[in-house]
């Protein structure tokens, strides 16, 4: 079972106050952003020659727009073929991308693609870390006081942060956590309840339900998850952390 580590880093309050501006601005470009994080994850080599089949993109942009729907308060979420070719049209329109031959790669304002990509990367190395630390309880299974439940798995994403597996430090953030447990609460994966701890009084507790501990849906999640993966996460050493 991972356990805490506590590194103070002073210049770790200036990265969170320029998350706090993107994190605002995501909403605007939140569908955009789907499409850019999927073309990306194919690799430079990939998007910058050959390109990516357009069914193949459409593939990955929905699945992680149905991933991240509930973390999201936004009206017109790309859920629908309809929604991703507009949203595929406008990047277009906007020379992000290039499409030829029904294959999709960086077009002249190519950056744009990066940037729009940054927005979710933060949300995708949280969801990661969290379905890396509840593969971690099926191996190991014990109730946990749900803050130090909570402790844990931004002690792992901090861990990987300071390694460079991760490449936002906005992914160790408690309420990101805290979001992405939320998914797994209303799946019944894992389930919130209290118990008497004599003197110390009444505690909010976690664990993984019947359900949780037989499920595959975490590690199929988690494995579906690492194709998106920022450029700086390393496959060894997240799939290390959860042997």
């Amino acid at each position: 079972m991972f356990e805490p580590r506590v590194q103070a880093k002073a210049s770790y309050k200036n990265i969170l106050m320029l998350a706090y501006y993107r994190n605002h601005v995501v909403h605007v470009f939140l569908n955009e952003a789907y499409i850019a994080s999927s073309l990306i994850s194919f690799g430079a080599a990939v998007i910058e020659t050959e390109g990516v089949p357009i069914s193949r993109l459409k593939e990955k942009a929905l699945y992680l727009s149905n991933y991240f729907r509930p973390e999201f308060a936004v009206r017109h979420q790309m859920c629908t073929d309809k929604y991703f070719f507009k949203h595929l049209e406008v990047m277009q329109q906007r020379r992000f991308i290039a499409i030829k031959d029904e294959k999709v790669m960086l077009g002249e304002i190519h950056f744009a693609v990066e940037m729009l990509s940054d927005m979710i990367g933060a949300f995708i190395e949280t969801a990661l870390v969290t379905h890396a630390f509840l593969l971690t309880m099926q191996m190991n299974p014990m109730q946990m006081q749900l803050t130090v439940f909570q402790q844990k798995i931004q002690s792992m994403a901090e861990q990987f942060f300071d390694e460079k597996v991760f490449k936002f430090y906005e992914s160790c953030s408690m309420d990101a956590i805290e979001n992405s447990l939320m998914r797994f609460k209303s799946s019944r994966i894992v389930e919130v309840f209290k118990k008497k701890f004599g003197r110390e009084g009444i505690k909010e507790m976690i664990s993984l339900t019947p359900e949780g501990m037989k499920a595959t849906a975490v590690r199929q999640e988690y494995e579906e998850l690492l194709f998106f993966k920022p450029a700086v996460v390393n496959h060894k050493v997240m799939n290390k952390s959860i042997e």
